[in-house]
């Protein structure tokens, strides 16, 4: 949706709230939200390639993202793979640290009590 010029995420999602009725609360909300992100991405694409902002928020990235398309360097670079999949493995096991959600067996805590609850991405006191 953020492709199209005009139609923004606010557009998107009141366009696809209907489908959201027969669903659960929770599964609703996972689905709009990913329907906003998508959308706000997806104007980032018209600004840099065409330079025509999807939405509002990406009028600033015409200035810059145009520029370094029309210099050829519009895609990603070739980031290293082995990295890549390296960062994703160690995102799984921190992720898995803690309580299994269903057995509420400890995973990954290595006796330590503050373990239980898992690895939080706001430190505590």
């Amino acid at each position: 949706m953020g492709v199209l010029p005009g139609l923004g995420p606010v557009a998107a999602i009141s366009l696809l709230l209907p489908a959201t009725f027969h669903v659960p609360p929770v599964s609703s909300i996972i689905m709009l939200s990913g329907i906003y992100y998508g959308a706000m991405y997806g104007g980032s694409i018209t600004s840099i390639l065409v330079n025509i902002p999807g939405e509002a928020a990406s009028v600033v990235t015409c200035f810059d993202g145009y520029q370094i398309a029309r210099k050829g360097r519009a895609g990603p670079g070739r980031p290293s793979m082995l990295k890549s999949l390296m960062m994703a493995c160690i995102g799984v096991v921190i992720g898995n640290i803690g309580l299994d959600l269903i057995t509420a067996q400890p995973r990954f805590t290595f006796g330590l009590d503050i373990l239980l609850d898992g690895v939080g991405l706001v430190p505590k006191d």
